[in-house]
Order: structure tokens, then sequence, then C-alpha cells
């Protein structure tokens, strides 16, 4: 008897231990990031051009890196952090998350 007793305890914990939620994406990614690698690719207008694509990786001590902070309201900022740690091209924006993809919209201006 004590034995059933004992693996009766021993399953539910396991599966009260099993049940445990996970994090949320939109709390995973409410923190600082600093970007190791960046693909976009933009479609145009109507497809009636080649598919854009930008891609870049961070690596070999480049002259600045990306850096962004993502808040539970869903703003973010963004900036590139040269290698003197001086911010530039800081913007603000709003994400959030569709299915498994992080969506953010923002704009930015550059002057020369």
């Amino acid at each position: 008897m004590k034995t059933n007793y004992f693996f009766f305890i021993l399953i539910f914990g396991m599966l009260f231990g099993a049940c445990k939620q996970e994090e949320s994406l939109e709390k995973y990614m409410a923190k600082s990031w600093e970007t190791n690698y960046l693909k976009i690719e933009m479609p145009t207008f109507e497809n009636t051009d080649s598919l854009n694509v930008f891609e870049d990786k961070f690596d070999n001590n480049p002259i600045q890196v990306a850096q962004s902070k993502y808040n539970l309201d869903g703003t973010f900022t963004a900036w590139f952090l040269t290698n003197s740690n001086q911010k530039i091209l800081e913007t603000d924006g709003t994400w959030n998350v569709v299915g498994d993809s992080l969506q953010v919209s923002f704009f930015i201006i550059i002057k020369r």
C-alpha cells in the first residue's frame, strides 16, 4: 500500500513539474539585445521587381554593432554602438509577435 501511495505521489509530482508554463515570447523579448546577424527581405510593390535583400553579420570586430531594448508595452528603442561606445542612429518603434515571428515597425532618418 505504501509503495502504491509513493508511486502516485511520484507520478503526480512529475506531471506537475512537466506542466510548468513556459515563458511567453513577449516576456522573453522584453530585454536588451545585441544583434549579431541581420537579414531583411523587402519585396517590391506588386512583385514588379526583384526582391531586395539586406544581410549583415556583425563579426570580425565591426565598426558598429546593432543594439536594442524591447519593452513589455510593445515599444522598443534601437541604436548602433560604435567601437568608441558612442550611440548613433537611435530610433524608437513598436513591436509585436505574430505567430513565431517578431514584427517591428520604425522609421530611421539618416542626416548627412
